[in-house]
């Protein structure tokens, strides 16, 4: 009597110890944003506890699949086959194929749905107005940027479906009808292209330094600030810089035909940054100059589309808002990288000169964004074997005492 007391407590705190480290791990995975970890370890949990309480009846004799064995060598493979799968769905096939084909099938229905939305518009004023009013009922479009965000491309959202997949990039604008679920980047790259249809003169507006994007419409010969994420309607230039309390580093705009526009002075006073790059004190041309941004929460984020290249002299200059920077410059020659960066301070209005010393740089030849994504790709597949080979011996373990 006594060993039995004894053998069911052991299998109690197997189980016991089990969940717990299944939970840690889910939390883990949560807080990491690795779903490797996170999804894995809450089905090992499901499994767990009416794998215990089955064990203790006579179900296994009547419904095999629900045995242990069934459980620990058929479930936890199926859990991963089936992210695996996932993953290659929600990562590249989705991008690289559903979100074009989507796009060109909203593109035609967006045309009926502008016009429904700005019928017996009086002016140019009324349509851009419509159009933002829409965009901004939340039974159309819901905005992310309160919700529980996975990796910046996947967010759960509080309704149906729970799952809303962003834009990668700026290429595919009419997805955000399909997905009816985006930030900033979404909202102002479809009020763009509604605007357009409304034939209105229309750009968005970038500030990638910063981390925000809205829309200009051209009303009357003069340009007026469109900010459906916010949402804002005719605010002033300032308020970016003012009521957000940070520098405003960088602004493009983008035309409906992919022309580019720099329209920084509009928003913030900007200073000339020049950049020498030198190597062994002398002038390296044909550098590439990245900036960096660090106005927006001390984030280093990349500033899109201001990337210059070294002349002769070995230098290239751009116009930047006040702030603080990191500069880096980066040169391959043949099978030699060379690269070096810099942190530097801008006041508005006055001018830098910075200068960047490049050295021997192999690792920045070999890891190049694209060779790093499928680096990190292949580390994120093969983190899920081990990380299922681990539940599978745990499951194993614990199946052991469960046994007993």
């Amino acid at each position: 009597m006594m060993f039995l007391k004894k053998n069911l407590l052991k299998k109690y705190i197997v189980l016991t110890f089990s969940i717990l480290t299944l939970f840690l791990s889910f939390i883990l995975g949560i807080c990491l944003r690795i779903f490797w970890l996170s999804i894995p370890s809450i089905t090992a949990i499901a499994i767990f506890l009416p794998v215990f309480l089955i064990s203790r009846s006579n179900i296994t004799s009547i419904f095999p699949i629900f045995s242990i064995k069934a459980a620990k060598e058929k479930l936890f493979v199926g859990t991963f086959i089936a992210l695996l799968v996932i993953r290659i769905f929600l990562y590249f096939v989705t991008p690289l194929y559903i979100m074009p084909w989507i796009n060109e099938v909203e593109k035609r229905n967006a045309q009926s749905l502008t016009f429904s939305i700005i019928k017996n518009s009086s002016s140019d004023w009324d349509k851009g107005y419509k159009i933002y009013v829409w965009m901004n009922n939340p039974s159309y479009l819901t905005k992310v940027h309160k919700c529980y965000v996975i990796d910046n491309y996947i967010v759960l959202i509080p309704k149906p479906p729970f799952i809303c997949l962003r834009l990668i990039g700026n290429k595919y604008p009419y997805w955000f009808l399909f997905s009816r679920c985006g930030a900033c980047m979404e909202y102002s790259l479809l009020y763009r292209e509604m605007a357009y249809i409304a034939n209105l003169t229309v750009r968005s507006v970038h500030n990638p330094g910063e981390d925000h994007n809205w829309d200009e419409v051209l009303i009357n010969g003069k340009w007026i600030i469109v900010d459906p994420s916010w949402p804002l309607f005719n605010p002033s230039p300032s308020f970016y810089e003012v009521k957000r309390n940070l520098n405003i580093s960088y602004v493009y705009a983008e035309y409906p035909n992919g022309t580019l526009v720099d329209i920084t002075s509009k928003y913030t006073n900007t200073s000339v940054i020049k950049i020498v790059v030198a190597e062994n004190d002398k002038p390296v041309k044909n550098v590439k100059i990245e900036f960096y941004s660090l106005n927006y929460r001390n984030l280093r984020r990349k500033i899109d589309n201001l990337d210059c290249i070294t002349d002769i002299n070995g230098s290239c200059q751009v116009r930047l808002g006040g702030g603080k920077y990191i500069v880096k410059a980066i040169k391959n020659n043949g099978l030699i990288g060379y690269s070096g960066e810099v942190k530097f301070k801008v006041e508005e209005g006055k001018d830098e000169n910075i200068k960047i010393v490049i050295y021997e740089d192999l690792m920045h030849l070999f890891l190049s964004p694209s060779i790093m994504i499928c680096i990190s790709e292949t580390l994120l597949t093969l983190m899920g074997f081990v990380w299922l080979f681990l539940l599978y011996t745990l499951t194993k373990i614990t199946a052991k005492f469960l046994l007993l």
